[in-house]
């Protein structure tokens, strides 16, 4: 995979040299460097392999040229990671199987929320008259047979129809 990220950013990086190195006025190296950036932010799996440089050139009508290099040591960390899942955290006194148990929920967290999201709609309903203004409430739709599971699962009900609370009085 990263060898595949990688030839596509090596073949993309032909353009904006080839730009510098053809261009008859002088180019704005801001932006060359926002170019660049689009091309290592969609190809972030081998953004770090690569030292790349915008250097200022008077030989060219541009004014600049592109410099890259491939470093090596990102070559080597990617032979010994490759494979490997790597988690983070400032918590020291868990396990890695904790810390694992710990990442998992989180993910079923964030599953479950985006489907809690997806249960959720807002209807408007026209009141008709004169002025063209609607009624807009919040209702459950029904959870298709996962969400259902899931809600089930952590062992919560969805409401026939979402309250609105009631406003805080100030003191």
């Amino acid at each position: 995979m990263h060898e595949r990220f990688s030839k596509r950013i090596e073949k993309r990086l032909v353009s904006p040299g080839r730009r510098l190195e053809h261009a008859r006025r002088r180019l704005d190296r801001e932006t060359i460097g926002r170019q660049i950036g689009r091309i290592l932010g969609q190809n972030t799996r081998a953004a770090g392999r690569y030292k790349i440089e915008v250097m200022e050139d008077a030989t060219r009508a541009s004014g600049l040229r592109l410099l890259w290099s491939v470093k090596s040591e990102w070559d080597e960390w990617v032979r010994h990671s490759a494979g490997a899942y790597l988690l983070r955290t400032n918590v020291w006194e868990w396990s890695s199987g904790e810390l694992w148990r710990t990442y998992v929920q989180l993910t079923e967290v964030e599953a479950a929320s985006a489907s809690t999201r997806a249960i959720s709609r807002s209807v408007a309903l026209p009141l008709g008259g004169a002025c063209p203004q609607e009624l807009r409430i919040r209702c459950a739709v029904r959870p298709d047979k996962a969400q259902a599971f899931l809600l089930d699962r952590l062992g919560l009900r969805l409401p026939e129809r979402f309250r609105i609370p009631a406003p805080r009085r100030e003191m």
